[in-house]
């Protein structure tokens, strides 16, 4: 299968090309038929006939060549003859064209200016090499070919060095200006708008201690800003203009009575979880009229204290929270219904024997050795009728 594609193939290559040999073999003939129909080389082969005609029947040219032979230069000129004569001598035969002639292109003469300068710096010293000990011909920069090059060499080694080295450090950066933690007087600004209304209400929910602790949210959530931290006046101001002074103290109000239900009634106690002083507290209890409602809270505790308990429980408080009794105002009344009781159940047990009336008061109050010293120092039992009952054990 692929012999056969191979022979048609070669087949018709041969027949493209017998059939181009005719095509260019038509062409060829059409034209020398052309030429020769036309007579154009027949024209100028006579009219160049007629010009040397005219040319042999001047007066100053030689007599006319016979016929066949070709015209003899002037032997006294030496001199080939004009362009026009040579054409007609080398006419070429009938059928072909004449040969184009040469072009001579005529060149203008340039004269280039010497300055006169040249010879007097060649002839005087400034033509020298400038490096001492050096009398060669200077060329460039005032230095000899020798010296100029080594002039360079050390030049690019400059360059290269300064290139290839380290750059220096950059500057230190100008100092900068500690930011400051809290916010600042623009925030201030910014808090009349309805954004910071948004802000303050949001604020005011999350406020665990007071308003000190609403400004202290305040300058870090626009810390770093320029200017001073905000103060409590100006977040105040802002509370009245928002009209939410009065969500603020609801706020430290439920904040206040939150810790000191915690802290059992204790104003030291709260103002210490609050982080504010015992005097700030009970200004903050005055501002915000709430003197009544901490009293209740207070008189709930004592109360509990003096009626709902026991004497043991009361032995405790007088023991170990003597503060926190000072502080409700009731130590000299727990005192005063321990020291009854005590009488009573000290005058139950035998006080013949010392060690054995301490032992017995431990067992019967149920007192370790740190608490029956606290006993005795509190109610004054290591001194007169006491120290009898008591066996003298101080």
């Amino acid at each position: 299968m692929g012999t056969g594609d191979n022979n048609d193939q070669q087949a018709l290559e041969r027949r493209v090309e017998q059939l181009v040999e005719r095509l260019a073999e038509q062409i060829a003939r059409g034209i020398v038929d052309g030429l020769a129909s036309s007579q154009l080389f027949q024209r100028w082969q006579q009219r160049l006939d007629d010009l040397e005609k005219r040319l042999a029947r001047s007066p100053s040219s030689a007599p006319a060549p016979e016929a066949g032979k070709r015209a003899a230069p002037s032997p006294g000129l030496g001199l080939p003859l004009s362009s026009l004569a040579n054409l007609i001598r080398n006419k070429p035969p009938a059928g072909k064209p004449a040969p184009r002639p040469r072009r001579v292109v005529s060149r203008p003469t340039i004269s280039y200016r010497v300055d006169p300068r040249k010879d007097s710096k060649a002839s005087g010293k400034n033509n020298i090499c400038s490096e001492p000990g050096c009398d060669r011909p200077a060329t460039t920069r005032g230095l000899c070919a020798t010296h100029y090059q080594r002039l360079r060499y050390r030049e690019r080694k400059i360059t290269q060095k300064q290139s290839s080295s380290s750059p220096l450090p950059p500057p230190p950066p100008p100092p900068r200006r500690q930011a400051n933690r809290g916010g600042t007087r623009a925030v201030f600004a910014m808090l009349y708008e309805e954004k910071g209304k948004k802000v303050l209400a949001g604020l005011i929910n999350q406020v665990k201690f007071g308003r000190s602790d609403l400004v202290e949210r305040l300058n870090q959530m626009f810390a770093g800003m320029p200017g001073i931290p905000l103060e409590e006046e100006d977040v105040l101001r802002a509370l009245h203009y928002h009209k939410l002074a009065g969500a603020l103290h609801r706020r430290e109000s439920e904040s206040i009575f939150r810790h000191l239900h915690k802290q059992r009634g204790s104003l030291a106690k709260t103002a210490q979880k609050m982080k504010t002083t015992l005097e700030k507290l009970k200004e903050r209890i005055s501002e915000l009229e709430i003197d009544e409602e901490v009293t209740r809270i207070r008189n709930e505790f004592k109360e509990e204290i003096l009626e709902h308990s026991d004497f043991r429980q009361r032995l405790d408080l007088a023991l170990t929270k003597e503060k926190y009794l000072v502080d409700l105002g009731i130590e000299e009344e727990v005192d005063a219904s321990l020291k009854k009781e005590l009488d009573a159940q000290l005058a139950d047990l035998d006080t013949s024997d010392g060690n054995a009336t301490r032992d017995s008061i431990c067992r019967a109050l149920s007192l370790d050795e740190e608490r029956y010293q606290r006993l005795v120092r509190r109610f004054g039992m290591g001194a007169g009728g006491d120290e009898r009952q008591l066996g003298g054990s101080t």
